[in-house]
């Protein structure tokens, strides 16, 4: 019986510069599955070039609507419980939900990071007016 073939990272991209996709996909399918997230259906996926769609968490809820691309992000935002500040105008929004893994448990300390535009529809894109982040709770609210 010979031995399983090892692949390295850099063998896997020398592999994908002279086989086309299904045949390094293929040559990889021979590897034990030690990943933390693969699923039982990982490895026949892969060797279809395919793989399962990232399970739904519906909350009954519509999708978000698409919308313009846009604005960009910027690290180092400040870390604020609320965006308003004394003097703004328009409407006060209340976000409210539970952060997600794809099996569907919640994550504690994920960043989340805000950016409102103003009451005329602008966004602050030279400093952090209406800007910032904050973590998830232990729960992931």
């Amino acid at each position: 019986m010979a031995a399983p073939i090892r692949l390295s990272r850099r063998r896997l991209l020398q592999l994908g510069l002279a086989l086309p996709l299904p045949m390094v996909l293929a040559a990889c399918d021979d590897q034990p599955d030690t990943g933390p997230s693969a699923g039982p259906d990982t490895t026949a996926a892969a060797s279809r070039g395919t793989f399962a769609p990232t399970p739904a968490c519906d909350d009954g809820d519509d999708p978000t609507l698409a919308q313009t691309e846009g604005p960009y992000f910027t690290p180092n935002s400040p870390r604020r419980a609320s965006l308003v500040e004394a003097g703004m105008g328009g409407q006060r929004l209340v976000v409210r939900g539970t952060v997600l893994t794809t099996g569907c448990r919640p994550v504690g300390r994920a960043l989340l990071d805000f950016w409102q535009a103003d009451d005329t529809g602008q966004y602050d894109n030279q400093g952090y007016r209406l800007r910032g982040h904050q973590f998830s709770d232990a729960d992931g609210n």
